[in-house]
């Protein structure tokens, strides 16, 4: 019986020591805001309704059929809001005429790759084949 405080004692610090992490979120919250991901009124459709969601795939899917494409059509076909609309696969013809906004204008209403990936802590691997310094007329078709 004279160990039962003991017991206790050292089951609640197993608790505490086990639930740490939530409690120091919650208590010590490091001021991160999630970015808004909305599309600036009168910009640019996204070329597909769910692109948060689907964007890594889809530009895996694209790398692979570009590089590997064994004569596969090089244009994606989007339909979105009813609106039908050819995109050719690339990062650069494609992606970066919006999202390269951020880099060429701070103030830039357009949604960037680094305040998504910043956020949630992901380094993008696209750099490692694709320049990010791009110009305008890079990335004009």
């Amino acid at each position: 019986m004279s160990d039962l405080p003991k017991a206790i004692a050292g089951l609640a610090v197993f608790l505490v020591l086990l639930t740490f992490p939530i409690w120091y979120m919650f208590a010590a919250p490091d001021g991160s805001v999630a970015p808004d991901r909305t599309r600036p009124e009168g910009g640019p459709r996204c070329i597909a309704d769910d692109m948060v969601a689907i964007h890594m795939d889809l530009l895996n899917t694209w790398r692979d059929e570009v590089v590997r494409g064994d004569g596969l059509p090089q244009v994606y076909e989007s339909t979105v809001e009813g609106h039908s609309e050819p995109y050719p696969k690339s990062l650069t013809k494609t992606c970066m005429k919006c999202h390269f906004r951020e880099t060429e204008n701070k103030d830039s209403q357009a949604p960037g790759c680094s305040q998504c990936h910043d956020y949630a802590n992901v380094k993008p691997t696209c750099w490692e084949c694709h320049l990010d310094s791009y110009t305008k007329e890079e990335t004009e078709p």
